[in-house]
């Protein structure tokens, strides 16, 4: 259950550094940013989600709000 939420933070991490340089190398183009913005609304609404069914499925796993 452990490496899932490592694999979640990973994977969040990764998808917001490609954000982060698209942003970067695109910063004169507002919409480029804009889209950019809600891709990663949108992955950290997934991941939430997944969080949320995990935590439901698996109780004795819930952690505390500050742990991940």
């Amino acid at each position: 259950m452990e490496a899932l939420y490592e694999q979640l933070k990973l994977t969040g991490r990764e998808w917001e550094y490609a954000a982060n340089q698209l942003i970067k190398s695109e910063l004169d183009q507002p919409e480029v940013v804009e889209m950019a913005k809600n891709w990663m609304v949108l992955a950290d609404l997934i991941i939430t989600f997944i969080r949320k069914i995990i935590d439901w499925l698996f109780p004795q796993f819930v952690r505390s709000e500050g742990e991940l």
